[in-house]
C-alpha cells in the first residue's frame, strides 16, 4: 500500500471513529499548563524547552476512562510500516483519537486533558515515540504504548526530548 492509500484509511478510520466515539471522559481534577508542565518535566525528565503544552487547562481523567478509550481506540489495528506508519506516527494517530473523543460538548469541562504525546530515550533501546496520560489521584504521569495500548510506568533512566499537549 502506498502512502496516500495508507493516509486515506487513516482518515476513513477517523471518520468512522467520529460516529462510533463512547460519551467523553468523566474528569475528576484539573490542572493548570503551569502545573501540568512542571509535572511533566519532572515525571519524563524533559527540558523545560523540551515541554510543549497549548491550553491553559488540564482535565484529569481515571485510568477506568483511560481503560474506555483504549478499548475503543482502533490504531493500534494498524500495519506497522518502518519509515512510513512507525512508533511516531502511532503516538500521533492515538493522541488525535484522544483529542477527538475527549473534545466532545461537554458541559462540566473546562480544559483539554492531560493525554499527549511524547519522545524519549528509552533505556537501553534508544529513542520511541508514546502517549503519556496523568493520573487524577496520584498526579503519576504514566506511558501508553500507541501500539499495543499497554499502560505503565515511567521507566527508570527515560528522558523525554519532545512532549506536547
Amino acid at each position: 500500500m502506498d502512502l496516500l492509500g495508507l493516509l486515506h484509511r487513516l482518515l476513513d478510520a477517523w471518520l468512522d471513529l467520529r460516529g462510533r466515539l463512547p460519551a467523553p471522559p468523566r474528569c475528576e481534577d484539573r490542572l493548570s499548563g503551569a502545573e501540568l508542565r512542571d509535572l511533566l518535566i519532572a515525571r519524563l525528565n524533559a527540558n523545560p524547552g523540551d515541554v510543549h503544552l497549548s491550553d491553559s487547562t488540564y482535565d484529569l481523567y481515571p485510568g477506568t476512562e483511560l481503560a474506555r478509550f483504549l478499548a475503543n481506540d482502533r490504531v493500534n489495528g494498524t500495519r506497522y510500516v518502518p519509515e512510513v506508519f512507525d512508533c511516531d506516527n502511532f503516538a500521533r494517530a492515538v493522541a488525535g483519537a484522544e483529542a477527538v473523543w475527549q473534545g466532545q460538548p461537554d458541559p462540566s469541562r473546562r480544559g483539554s486533558t492531560a493525554f499527549g504525546e511524547v519522545w524519549g530515550e528509552w533505556p537501553g533501546m534508544g529513542p520511541h515515540a508514546l502517549c503519556f496520560w496523568v493520573e487524577p489521584e496520584t498526579r503519576q504521569a504514566w506511558l501508553v504504548e500507541p501500539q499495543n495500548d499497554a499502560v505503565f510506568p515511567v521507566p527508570e533512566g527515560f528522558r523525554a526530548y519532545l512532549v506536547v499537549c
